[in-house]
């Protein structure tokens, strides 16, 4: 599949994106462009749980690979069942 693919039926674009990671090889995060939420599963249960103080290294492979892809996530789902804005997550880089 390469590092991405997009799919559109001409009225929204979802995007999967592979992005490097210590937990699984070939790991994607699915993007949908006009609703700006992600979705994540496994190295990162967003809204399960409070944010640590400083990014784990699941949570620094998440940030990186959301600015490699060129997304701009607000909100995360995650395959876990739970819902949270992405801004704290992100914020978290370079602490």
């Amino acid at each position: 599949m390469g590092d991405k693919r997009l799919f559109n039926d001409g009225t929204r674009e979802v995007g999967a994106y592979v992005i490097e990671n210590p937990h699984a090889t070939g790991l994607m995060i699915g993007y949908v462009a006009d609703a700006r939420l992600g979705f994540v599963t496994d190295i990162w249960s967003p809204g399960a749980g409070a944010l640590p103080d400083k990014l784990n290294p699941n949570l620094a492979a998440l940030v990186t690979g959301v600015k490699k892809a060129g997304i701009s996530p607000v909100r995360f789902a995650g395959g876990h069942g739970s819902v949270a804005d992405y801004a704290p997550l992100a914020a978290l880089e370079g602490k």
